[in-house]
């Protein structure tokens, strides 16, 4: 097991030098991924722009480790401003594997409204402590920075020895 988390530890690692972010716990012990940036919606960004990279080249790595005879495994994330560290965990942890969600009440805050492509009809309510948080699935990026994080992606996967050739979807 720890050189299965180990792996994905490394595309971690790689995922936070290319946004500025700092890793806190490590994957296995409640992963995650700390940005300083100022203004917060750039912070906001950063943070979002690197849980979408990670999911995605874990998600593309996936089919590879299983032909290497290696278990994938799918992470859940969330991005948020809120500085309790449970509460986060059991927001991310409320959330679906595959997928990064945002409390919606901070997606204007953050002006990620305006960056992400999201449903709010598939805004899912969860329990945080004493009060309910409404999250928000984001699906992918504005088309206009699709292509950064698609190239990206399509460099991060080289490394880990999932090139096929083919472009990212």
């Amino acid at each position: 097991m720890v050189e299965v988390l180990a792996d994905y530890q490394r595309i971690l690692d790689k995922v936070a030098g290319i946004y500025g972010g700092r890793v806190g716990q490590r994957v296995g012990d409640q992963a995650g991924l700390f940005f300083y940036q100022e203004p917060a919606s750039r912070c906001a960004f950063s943070a979002l722009c690197a849980g979408l990279l990670f999911l995605r080249v874990v998600r593309l790595l996936a089919p590879l480790r299983k032909q290497q005879g290696k278990p994938p495994l799918e992470f859940k994330a969330l991005v948020t401003t809120d500085r309790d560290q449970q509460e986060a965990w059991s927001l991310c942890v409320a959330g679906v594997p595959g997928r990064l969600n945002v409390p919606e009440a901070q997606l204007a805050a953050t002006e990620l409204d305006v960056k992400a492509l999201y449903q709010p009809e598939k805004a899912q309510v969860v329990t945080a402590g004493d009060h309910k948080v409404r999250l928000q699935p984001v699906e992918q990026l504005a088309h206009r920075y699709q292509n950064l994080l698609r190239t990206q992606a399509d460099t991060l996967l080289s490394e880990e020895g999932g090139d096929d050739g083919s472009p990212s979807r």
